[in-house]
């Protein structure tokens, strides 16, 4: 919200009439926003902020007669800083509690969840690695990503990630599959990663070193089916999700993943955490 909203510019009673047309997301907003300002009032000549501190003390009697327990309070908390690769990007995080007693945890989340960006990547840290980028960010897919480096990529520790415009080259791609068998990357499930138009992938230096099977109907899928978050994004991509071409390598605790190159220009790395669809 913007420090000059006209909201405040009303007298109190005006305010309150305001304020009981308001829903609870609403006023709970506006409670958080008062909050935010408390730190601002450093003498009686400071009136805005002041005006803020009233009307959130009005959003409070509101939302104490509409709220008991709350079964599930979801936040929303981002910002903006600024990575190596990357630029200024947007970092964005979402935190759910159960069973929330209003009022009595509402000052102690706005410490816990709404300042957790500030107390955790700080402005004055400067140029944060890209990692904490792709480790924080709720994009599905991100672009122009010419500067990213193997070695963010091998701290990734969400579920899947697609990447457009890379410039790694095949001995990366075998670094990512070597991290994955040697019991890096857990939680992951996919990485397709798009090189620039004017590079390609030779599949046999980016899988040596590894033993390699065929597609075999018994053992997993033919078509991968764990991240339907890409099946409806790219729809022109379902055809990535056939494996029936890829190569399969075995981790020795039996886990199995499958590598694609499709058409010499895009990797396709994913993890079977399960082997088939559940019916």
């Amino acid at each position: 919200m913007s420090s000059h909203i006209e909201l405040f510019r009303f007298p109190q009673l005006v305010q309150e009439e305001i304020v009981k047309e308001m829903d609870g997301r609403e006023l709970m907003n506006l409670y958080f926003f008062r909050l935010d300002d408390l730190a601002d009032i450093q003498s009686e000549g400071c009136e805005e902020p002041f005006r803020r501190r009233k009307f959130g003390e009005t959003c409070n009697q509101y939302l104490d007669k509409m709220f008991g327990t709350i079964e599930t309070l979801s936040v929303w908390v981002d910002c903006k800083r600024k990575f190596e690769s990357f630029g200024e990007q947007t970092l964005e995080a979402n935190f759910v509690r159960r069973n929330f007693v209003y009022p009595t945890y509402l000052e102690s989340l706005w410490e816990s969840y709404v300042h957790y960006f500030d107390r955790k990547y700080r402005k004055s840290d400067g140029l944060l690695p890209a990692n904490v980028y792709l480790n924080n960010t709720r994009k599905i897919a991100i672009d122009a990503c010419q500067e990213v480096k193997v070695d963010s990529l091998l701290q990734f520790n969400r579920t899947y990630a697609f990447l457009f415009e890379t410039r790694l080259i095949d001995n990366d791609f075998n670094r990512l599959i070597r991290n994955w068998l040697d019991g890096g990357q857990p939680n992951l499930k996919a990485l397709i990663l798009w090189q620039e138009s004017n590079l390609s992938i030779d599949p046999a230096t980016v899988l040596q070193g590894f033993e390699t099977h065929p597609y075999d109907e018994q053992q997993r899928a033919r078509h991968y089916f764990l991240i339907p978050q890409f099946e409806k994004k790219f729809e022109d991509f379902k055809s990535f999700l056939d494996c029936r071409k890829g190569s399969d390598i075995l981790r020795q605790d039996g886990k199995r993943c499958t590598v694609r190159i499709w058409e010499r220009s895009v990797f396709c790395f994913y993890v079977w955490h399960e082997s088939f669809p559940s019916t």
